[in-house]
């Protein structure tokens, strides 16, 4: 029976392909999800998510969108503004994990199925005005997921003022959501347009020896007409 030999020669090709490709593999896959992480996503899909996360009243711009082995997809540098002529200012968040719709995304759509913030830090504005005191929020860590017209938030917890604050809920018509307008009515010097302006000082000076006290909400509203309502507050 005939059989075929390969030299030396081949063979040691052969040996010394299948380590270029293992080298490859294992140098080229890191390096690929360190750039992917470092540098980012490009080719438009950084501009669709971000479309894929504003509304009818607001609209939401991501500064990088990278891709991590873990978490998924990570947005940075997320900011939210109003649609209107003056673009305000309604929230930054350094760091925002967004998880795609698969089914969607085979249909060469890009919807949002959930979000989550892992220790990340929020800010948001108090009064319409740029230089104005805003709420600054560290160490934030929640989830919420998006289901057909609503929002639920399986968990919102940070730390703040030294109260562990907890939030949970059903939001109705995210994509809805407009920001309220000072009521022209009323004058500034009366009443502050946010009450939590004069509130945060205060809470500021309070001090609670011991262990830090916890309170937990459980919140439902409608974003469009921004209906609330606090089925449930425990605070010890």
């Amino acid at each position: 029976p005939f059989s075929m030999h390969l030299p030396p020669v081949p063979r040691f090709l052969i040996r010394a392909l299948l380590r270029t490709v293992f080298v490859l593999v294992f140098l080229g896959v890191p390096a690929l999800v360190f750039v992917l992480r470092e540098y980012g996503l490009e080719f438009g899909l950084r501009e669709q998510v971000a479309a894929a996360l504003s509304g009818e009243g607001f609209q939401t711009t991501i500064g990088k969108l990278s891709l991590d082995p873990f978490q998924g997809l990570i947005a940075r540098k997320v900011r939210v503004v109003e649609t209107k002529d003056k673009k305000r200012d309604l929230a930054q968040i350094d760091q925002l994990v967004v998880s795609i719709n698969f089914s969607d995304l085979l249909q060469e759509k890009i919807s949002i199925d959930r979000i989550a913030l892992d220790g990340t830090n929020v800010s948001i504005p108090l009064t319409p005005k740029d230089d104005g005191p805003r709420l600054n929020l560290k160490n934030v860590t929640a989830q919420a997921l998006f289901l057909p017209d609503q929002l639920r938030i399986s968990h919102f917890e940070t730390d703040f003022e030294g109260i562990h604050i907890v939030v949970t809920g059903l939001l109705r018509n995210p994509e809805r959501f407009r920001a309220t307008e000072a009521s022209p009515g009323k004058s500034s010097s009366s009443s502050p347009a946010n009450p939590l302006i004069e509130f945060l000082p205060r809470l500021a000076e309070l001090r609670f020896p011991g262990q830090a006290p916890e309170i937990r909400l459980e919140v439902e509203g409608d974003l469009a007409d921004l209906i609330w309502s606090v089925p449930e507050t425990i605070a010890h």
